[in-house]
């Protein structure tokens, strides 16, 4: 019996040094569980009861918690169910008003993102004229232009330091998205125009010009500063009668074949009469009429036009639905690869951007960053680049090129270029087939 008792009194002096936690660790002191009147022949059922409800912790409503705590029967009350349903379908809800939202609202921005690249070694098609294939590949770079995009395109382009946004504007310049798309259509059409031209005369061609004159641009508005240093506006009647790549065949009756033709009849009707056109647009012609407008020290109607030539050998160009003129350079030399013994890029894979003009001029271009990314991944081993010309905007350009080094990786030759005869150099110099040209540097 005292051996019990013993025995008894080592259970009560246990239980006063203190009770475990739900998380282990000690809950009360022994004082505590002196205050609590527990014998020590207390039940063990009592010891459970008494332990459960000082040890649980703070936590969530029962009817806020999951799984559902069961009623008497073990199965969730009907209300509780109820509740969570209203959550479920509530977030439900939500959600999918907030996806609607990003995807159906615009905002005035277009992004730029890197895009590919097309190989035009197999994308030229001569006639008359003996061919010679490359090895290697010239390749034309492209962005993906998305315009007016949504809010979910727009958060994944802040996201992405490889995406660029710019304000729709500055893309159109204050044009319809419409007007946009026609001019970077007509702008590819003009450029092929360029790169057959060049790349013609630059082997020794001579290409006759024909007569009438392309509408390579419709300017909006004609801008001025006054004395006072006030920017003034003058709208431009052509933008709302002519389209891009409108051939002008004649003015007031008089054929066009020189780039001033016009200029010099406009400059001859007073301001607010009217010049009639002879144009011929999707294989029809017809007469227009266009105001002439007074702007200091002018009169304009508010046309950029472009001379038409004939090549002496047919030559196709598969550019598939890319547009802009960023491509003349390239299309440029790869005509000039077709039509010249040996092979232009030694058997490399060479990347160029850059616009042409037909006496072999190369002009600067945007997305440079964009381009180069997609330069490096079709493992181009040379970049030829237009070189920054001398104005206001060189400065930004020399920051384009800088950064498309740093986007190619140093084992890419990014090389920029001003004319045509110095890409060919380029090339030479990388290990490429040499070409007598007619051009210099």
């Amino acid at each position: 019996m005292r051996r019990a008792r013993r025995g008894r009194a080592r259970l009560e002096q246990h239980w006063c040094r203190g009770r475990l936690g739900v998380d282990g660790h000690s809950a009360a002191s022994s004082d505590a569980l002196r205050d609590r009147s527990l014998s020590v022949g207390a039940s063990h059922r009592d010891l459970k009861r008494v332990a459960d409800q000082e040890l649980s912790g703070p936590g969530p409503p029962a009817d806020l918690q999951w799984p559902p705590e069961s009623g008497d029967s073990g199965a969730p009350t009907s209300r509780t169910i109820a509740r969570w349903v209203k959550w479920v379908v509530g977030a439900g809800v939500v959600l999918v008003v907030v996806a609607l939202l990003g995807t159906f609202i615009r905002v005035p921005y277009d992004t730029f993102a890197p895009g590919g690249t097309l190989d035009l070694e197999t994308r030229v098609s001569v006639k008359d004229a003996k061919t010679y294939p490359g090895r290697g590949a010239l390749l034309l770079l492209f962005v993906r232009e998305r315009t007016h995009v949504n809010l979910w395109s727009l958060l994944q382009a802040k996201l992405d330091s490889d995406i660029d946004i710019v304000k729709q504007e500055n893309v159109t310049g204050g044009t319809s998205q419409r007007f946009a798309d026609l001019q970077a259509v007509c702008d590819m059409t003009q450029s092929q125009n360029s790169a057959r031209v060049a790349a013609l005369r630059a082997l020794g061609y001579k290409v006759p010009v024909v007569p009438g004159l392309d509408v390579v641009g419709l300017p909006r508005t004609y801008s001025y500063k006054t004395a006072a240093g006030v920017v003034k506006s003058i709208a431009l009647p052509a933008y709302n009668v002519l389209r891009p790549c409108d051939e002008i065949v004649a003015a007031d009756g008089h054929r066009l074949t020189q780039s001033d033709d016009l200029s010099k009849i406009v400059k001859s009707h007073k301001p607010g009469t009217s010049v009639v056109l002879r144009i011929a647009r999707d294989g029809t012609e017809h007469n227009v009429e266009v105001p002439v407008v007074a702007v200091p020290g002018d009169r304009l109607v508010g046309v950029s036009l472009a001379r038409r030539y004939r090549p002496p050998v047919q030559i196709g160009l598969d550019t598939s639905d890319i547009s802009g003129p960023s491509a003349g350079l390239a299309m440029t030399l790869a005509i000039i690869d077709q039509l010249s013994p040996g092979d232009l890029t030694g058997g490399k894979s060479v990347a160029v951007t850059g616009t042409i003009d037909p006496n072999g001029n190369v002009g600067e271009i945007g997305a440079l960053e964009q381009k180069a990314v997609a330069a490096r991944a079709a493992g181009a081993k040379v970049f030829i680049v237009p070189a920054c010309a001398n104005d206001s905007g060189r400065a930004a350009c020399l920051k384009d090129i800088t950064a498309a080094k740093k986007r190619v990786g140093g084992d890419v030759l990014v090389a920029p270029v001003s004319t045509l005869a110095q890409a060919l150099q380029v090339l030479r110099e990388s290990g490429g087939a040499p070409v007598h040209t007619s051009s210099s540097a």
